[in-house]
């Protein structure tokens, strides 16, 4: 799977090969865009999407509504 990130203060557009493993799917971008990983909880309400990258390891819940 491809995913694609879009211009922001994190860096420019790209795109990445996505895979799927213990810490959901995840992407590497070119350049210093870090790492980011999506991971559903099992309910499907909520998902933690983390970033991690030089001297960084950030993550955010999301819920989705409904």
């Amino acid at each position: 799977m491809t995913v694609s990130k879009r211009n922001s203060l994190c860096g420019s557009s790209g795109t990445a090969t996505a895979s799927i493993g213990p810490e959901g799917i995840t992407a590497q971008f070119p350049g210093l865009n870090g790492r980011w990983s999506l991971l559903p909880d099992a309910g499907g309400k909520t998902a933690r999407v983390r970033l991690v990258g030089f001297m960084l390891d950030s993550s955010a819940v999301f819920t989705r509504e409904q």
